[in-house]
């Protein structure tokens, strides 16, 4: 049977606590340590192992254990103290990549708790938290015992449901399998597994993880396990493991698993923005320096490099969709046309209706409106305004518009930027190690 991963967000660490909070801490500490016991002693009729930072050993890399952690994980707790929700960063992240599973893998448990006398749901209305979506997360409100936070894990609907998939030995999915599964279908041909094998053995990183490789899964799974541990550096240690490749076969096979990583880099928290329907009739607003470059995914390409990475982490390959990027496109009609085209779906003696049926069969429809300068202003705001009246026919449409090199700055009424804000030096790199990569992997280069 599948043992249950069960991962705790927390603020506990003692590296940054001064005096006067000393106590605070010590008590998190307590909590965390009871919490832990209470749920392994809980007859759950399941092995239940609980990741959390407290068991790892001195001297370890933490931050890239919770990278895989929140990547593994088939269910979770926040333990919303004082000092977790007003002074952790690393809290902030982790609740965003949870919240982020919330909302696109429907089964994953999620349970905000907050201590009473401490902490309640109103104190996550704050910018952020309602930001990521988090008040719409059920949660509990407990005293600071551990056997209270338990039951009320147990009390979710989500949670039993998980349960019931581990005693009846069905596959569970996370990110880490999902991403092993399309790997997997892509490396999966044993006359290149050589090559593979070969390439990993003459990789040299620290972060390469010491398990042999003697099959086609356990290379793919020491590969993701080199890649998620550090999100940020995956197209360049992607890079650096391509560059060893030495059949052409097996890099047009790469090209493949370039496509499935492409976006691993995106903070997953502001691409929730996209498929956030229930936020309102909003225009979102990106900022960054290569929405409109020119970006692989896998065997073809895109216009719209950065966007199409927000889209890509938020919708998976098997999800069905459509990005239009308007350029030229002066009325609606224009635009609508375009969106049936890009669904290849366009007949001009066709009905609208039956049209605009077909492309509601999309999980989305993403129209974008870039600028000719991305250093400067925004497109044409009441356009854009126009266009989300399209949301009428079409539910499952948003809109996204570029704000250049910065955020918004400010509040536009309509207009909500995605939030967190883009790193423009880190979408730099990314578009950076993709052209080093294809550099390498495209059929012209071999």
């Amino acid at each position: 049977m599948t043992t249950l991963k069960l991962f705790i967000s927390h603020s506990s660490r003692l590296d940054d606590v001064d005096g006067a909070r000393a106590r605070d801490t010590n008590e998190n500490w307590a909590l965390l340590e009871e919490l832990s016991d209470a749920i392994k002693a809980r007859d759950l009729d399941v092995e239940v192992e609980v990741l959390v930072d407290q068991f790892i050993g001195t001297g370890t890399d933490w931050e890239k254990h919770l990278n895989l952690w929140l990547a593994e994980c088939h269910a979770a707790i926040i333990l919303y103290s004082k000092r977790a929700l007003q002074q952790s960063d690393w809290v902030m992240k982790e609740a965003t990549i949870l919240n982020w599973r919330w909302q696109v893998e429907k089964g994953f448990p999620l349970l905000p708790v907050f201590i009473e006398g401490e902490t309640n749901i109103e104190d996550a209305k704050a910018s952020f938290w309602r930001a990521i979506g988090l008040p719409q997360v059920n949660s509990a409100t407990c005293p600071r015992d551990a056997e209270a936070i338990v039951d009320e894990i147990e009390k979710q609907t989500r949670f039993q449901q998980l349960l019931d998939r581990l005693k009846s030995q069905e596959p569970l999915t996370t990110p880490f399998t999902d991403i092993a599964k399309e790997l997997k279908i892509h490396l999966g041909d044993e006359r290149i597994f050589s090559d593979l094998q070969a390439a990993w053995n003459n990789l040299n990183h620290a972060d390469k993880p010491a398990a042999p490789v003697n099959s086609i899964e356990a290379l793919v799974n020491n590969l993701i396990r080199f890649l998620l541990v550090s999100p940020a550096e995956c197209m360049q240690k992607l890079y650096e493991f391509a560059t060893l490749i030495k059949r052409r076969e097996t890099r047009e096979r790469m090209q493949e698993v370039h496509g499935a990583l492409r976006a691993i880099w995106v903070n997953a928290g502001a691409a929730t923005w996209l498929p956030a329907i229930n936020r309102g009739d909003a225009i979102l607003a990106l900022n960054g320096i290569h929405l409109n470059d020119r970006g692989s995914i896998g065997m073809e390409y895109t216009d719209n490099f950065t966007v199409d990475r927000y889209i890509k982490r938020i919708w998976h390959n098997d999800v069905q969709g459509v990005l239009v990027s308007l350029t030229d496109q002066t009325t609606i009609e224009s635009i609508e046309e375009e969106i049936w085209k890009k669904c290849r779906i366009y007949n001009p003696n066709s009905d609208p209706k039956r049209l605009r049926k077909q492309v509601n069969r999309k999980e989305f429809v993403v129209v974008y409106l870039p600028v000719k300068d991305v250093s400067t202003g925004l497109p044409d705001a009441e356009r854009a305004t126009e266009i989300i009246g399209l949301r009428q026919h079409y539910p499952n449409l948003r809109v996204v518009i570029a704000s250049g090199e910065q955020p918004l700055d400010g509040e536009l009424p309509g207009i909500q930027p995605i939030e967190p804000a883009l790193d423009i030096e880190i979408e730099d790199d990314q578009y950076l190690n993709d052209c080093d990569l294809q550099g390498i992997l495209s059929p012209l280069s071999r």
